[in-house]
């Protein structure tokens, strides 16, 4: 039209005739129209009257149309209903019948190529799936029907739902009629009309130009106002804080704000080429309700601050809030949804950390032992807590709200009545002072009372006095103990001055604090004078130093033991045997212990010391004098089977190996006697050793018996320790040569050796990967000639491990077994170096 204006006099005739034409096509759409309608109501009045027939052929098939498709019904099911259809259409103007499931798919048509094809005239087609009767009239050049391929047709097709017994959409139909004839009439008066039409708008054209010329200016300003205003409606969208969008029905984006970007950090183009938008972002567990609200908002529904998680472009998590509606046509049908989304993270982290402190501090109020409660300026309960409650015998819920001195505090600790005025806690609330108070007591529900101390502190807000929080306890259990606490001291008194030995108690300076009546006894110093002494004012030489090390020690580590001679104060040196340890009082460090007269145990031991010279001797020379018999005994069996082989029976040769093989496990036997026999006869002449090449020399003893089984030994940096090369080269030589020798089938033995610190020693571990000991039998393995294992199954006398013992235990350490990680982890102690090599 508004080419129109500028070139009218180029243009007047093909405005003319596109006017008669436009008004020829009016009336050949009325007059379509009516007859689209005429045969839309004939076509519906049909598909009525063909339903019940359909729906009883078709009705056990229908409700699986959506799933199946076209080929929901077979080829025999197809030409049963082109029999049926044809016979009932053969007198009436329908052209060809097609079934749709749905799922909007041809599931019957004369044609079967069209089977599974979707409808030419979908919205049609989506009004009868809905319910509705919807129909189009079209030119068809070529359609196929039961009587064959026709040609030029002009025809109109009817969409009818079809339903079952419950009037459930389950399909639809297409009923199509031939308008052919109608049509070539319709051709004949539509050209009249134009005549008509034409000279009717020659008269007018003149009129109408003045008419089109003001509305072009009319429809040029209004034009300008319109693309005005939408400018400004999408600098206003694509520039607003929240992040915007537009969903359609069938879930597609159709324009989302650049506000996405800031939000989340995805791109617009990123989100628009999403096939579920905005599902791909949503943080998995919430996506089920984001869809929920988006079908809702999609049908009409509206929801708003719904709260879900979104994944943003750089993996973050963010909390946001969204407003979802419908979208209108101007018919007022549902065409998509629009949803504001306005990122609250940090909102829900601020939430979360007021809550945590609320817990906290609940938590806080609930896990303290004394009770607290809080009070407004009218001295009514606020909160309280449940160690209050507890106490007081009321529940939080009574407390809260009524006045706690009426309840709890109305009489002193005398039982006088104790007016609100004169209490502590309303001199806090009035003056906004802390007091703590002591020897008052509070009332329980039942009617008995209770022993408190309690605090009142003011509660202050903006500067203002707002209220008073009180903590309490309940000091019955404190008063009873006092009392309990004087008996026993009387009655640790008693006990003390009672013992057997002499008691003691000395502070960190080495000043005796405390100490029995059998030390005054025992040590001829009466109260006054031990008061003065040291502790090593008792001890001379040796004695003393040996005192002042195991107090060092018991100071450093917190237990010792000691032999010393005690010198009385008439000058008797008397044998005892002290033991301390470390006690901690009001943050200071003390030493407690007893000593015991070991007079009788001294005359013992030196009895016990000759007897096992003695029997060691007896040992040494029993173990060596029966070696020379034994390798006579020996050395004949030896020959004797050597040069009779082959000339005695089976029986006689075995027999023969028998004698020799226990001649000579006797022979390995002694030898292991009197090298256990010797580390008694062995002279204390320690000195410090270097771990290291003693390892390295054990090894060297094993090399055959390591690289037959394939043994792996690791050893960490070892220290240098005070003691005897051989014993230590024999100590490692047993216990590597068993984790040797008791190794799994099949699996190469794995042994590693290391050390840690361990007072003024060294611990050594042995762990290795075999068969293990079980826990019962840690302490038997210690004890000579003690074997787990048959002969048959492993070799030995039962002496290693016993040797091991008496080894590291002659050097002042011990030895003992912990579960390794795989098998067995030997462990020993042995005394740090006291000098540098």
């Amino acid at each position: 039209m508004f080419n129109l204006l500028r070139h009218f006099s180029l243009t007047s005739a093909g405005a003319m005739l596109v006017a008669t034409a436009l008004l020829v096509g009016v009336f050949r759409h009325t007059v379509v129209a009516g007859d689209v309608e005429r045969a839309e109501t004939e076509n519906a009045r049909l598909a009525t009257s063909f339903s019940n027939t359909f729906f009883r052929h078709l009705s056990p098939r229908m409700t699986t149309m959506g799933a199946a498709g076209h080929e929901a019904l077979r080829d025999a099911e197809l030409r049963a209903l082109d029999i049926v259809l044809r016979s009932m259409t053969e007198t009436l103007p329908v052209m060809k019948v097609k079934i749709y499931d749905l799922g909007g798919h041809v599931i019957y048509s004369p044609a079967r190529s069209e089977l599974g094809e979707p409808s030419h005239a979908p919205d049609s087609l989506a009004a009868a799936l809905a319910g509705r009767t919807a129909s189009y009239q079209a030119f068809k050049p070529r359609i196929a029907t039961w009587t064959g391929l026709l040609t030029d047709r002009h025809v109109v097709s009817t969409y009818t739902p079809l339903v079952n017994g419950t009037g459930g959409v389950v399909g639809a139909f297409e009923l199509t009629s031939d308008i052919t004839a109608q049509t070539g009439m319709l051709q004949a008066t539509s050209l009249r009309l134009a005549a008509i039409i034409v000279a009717t708008f020659a008269i007018l054209y003149g009129a109408l130009l003045l008419v089109v010329r003001r509305a072009d200016r009319i429809l040029r300003h209004q034009q300008r106002q319109i693309e005005d205003s939408r400018a400004e409606l999408r600098a206003i969208a694509d520039y607003t804080f929240d992040w915007e969008s537009w969903i359609d029905r069938d879930g597609r984006p159709r324009w989302i704000n650049p506000a996405v970007e800031r939000v989340a950090g995805y791109s617009v183009a990123r989100c628009m080429a999403m096939t579920d938008y905005p599902l791909p972002i949503v943080h998995a567990d919430d996506q089920a309700h984001v869809a929920t609200l988006r079908e809702r908002a999609a049908a009409g529904d509206f929801a708003s601050d719904e709260e879900f998680r979104v994944i943003c472009g750089n993996g973050a998590t963010i909390w946001v809030t969204a407003n979802f509606q419908p979208i209108y046509d101007a018919a007022g049908a549902p065409i998509g949804a629009r949803w504001s989304i306005h990122d609250i993270t940090a909102r829900k982290r601020a939430e979360a950390a007021l809550q945590e402190q609320q817990e906290m501090f609940h938590l806080l109020l609930d896990a303290v032992g004394e009770g607290i409660y809080g009070i407004d300026l009218n001295g009514r309960v606020t909160f309280v807590n449940q160690a209050a409650a507890r106490m007081t015998g009321w529940t939080a819920e009574a407390l809260l709200g009524n006045g706690i001195h009426d309840i709890i505090h109305h009489t002193r600790g005398d039982g006088t009545p104790f007016p609100a005025c004169e209490c502590p806690v309303h001199e806090t609330l009035t003056r906004g002072v802390a007091r703590d108070v002591s020897g008052d007591i509070f009332w329980r529900r039942d009617g008995t009372s209770f022993p408190v101390e309690f605090v009142a502190s003011p509660i202050r807000k903006s500067g203002a006095l707002a209220g008073v929080v009180t903590v309490f306890r309940d000091v019955t259990a404190h008063l009873q103990w006092i009392d309990t606490l004087r008996h026993e001291r009387e009655f640790s008194r008693s006990v003390i001055d009672s013992l057997p030995g002499i008691f003691y108690l000395i502070a960190a300076d080495g000043r005796f604090k405390l100490w029995n009546r059998n030390f005054e006894v025992v040590t001829g110093y009466d109260a006054a004078e031990i008061g003065g002494l040291h502790a090593l004012d008792l001890f001379e030489g040796d004695d003393k130093a040996t005192i002042a090390a195991a107090m060092a020690e018991v100071f450093g580590t917190g237990a010792a033991t000691a032999e010393a001679y005690l010198i009385t104060k008439g000058g008797d040196r008397l044998p005892y045997y002290f033991s301390g340890q470390r006690l901690v009082s009001e943050g200071n460090a003390e030493l407690i212990g007893m000593a015991v007269d070991i007079s009788g145990h001294k005359k013992l031991e030196d009895a016990l010391r000759r007897s096992n010279q003695e029997l060691e001797a007896f040992a040494y020379v029993a173990s060596h004098d029966l070696q020379e018999p034994l390798r006579m005994v020996t050395s004949y069996m030896q020959l004797l089977k050597s040069r009779y082989r082959g000339r005695l029976d089976a029986d006689a040769e075995e027999f023969i190996g028998f004698a020799v093989d226990g001649a000579m496990r006797m022979e390995r036997l002694i030898k292991d006697l009197l090298a256990y026999s010797r580390l008694s006869r062995h002279g204390r002449t320690f000195a410090p050793v270097a771990l290291g090449p003693v390892v390295e020399a054990a090894l060297g003893d094993l090399r055959a018996a390591i690289a037959d089984s394939g043994a792996e030994v690791a050893c960490e940096p070892l220290p240098v320790v005070d003691g005897d090369t051989t014993q230590l080269v024999r100590l490692f030589q047993n216990l590597i040569g068993n984790a040797v020798k008791y190794h799994r089938p099949a699996v190469a033995p794995r042994i590693r050796i290391a050390a840690t610190p361990h007072g003024n020693a060294w611990q050594i571990a042995v762990e290795d990967n075999g068969i293990g000991i079980a826990p019962e039998h840690y302490d038997r393995v210690f004890v000579i000639f003690q074997r787990l294992h048959r002969r048959g199954e492993y070799g030995g006398t039962g002496i290693g491990l016993a040797e091991c013992k008496k080894i590291v235990e002659s050097h002042g350490g011990r030895i003992w077994i912990e579960p390794g990680a795989e098998g067995s982890r030997f462990l020993f102690t042995l005394p740090a170096a006291s000098q540098s090599l």
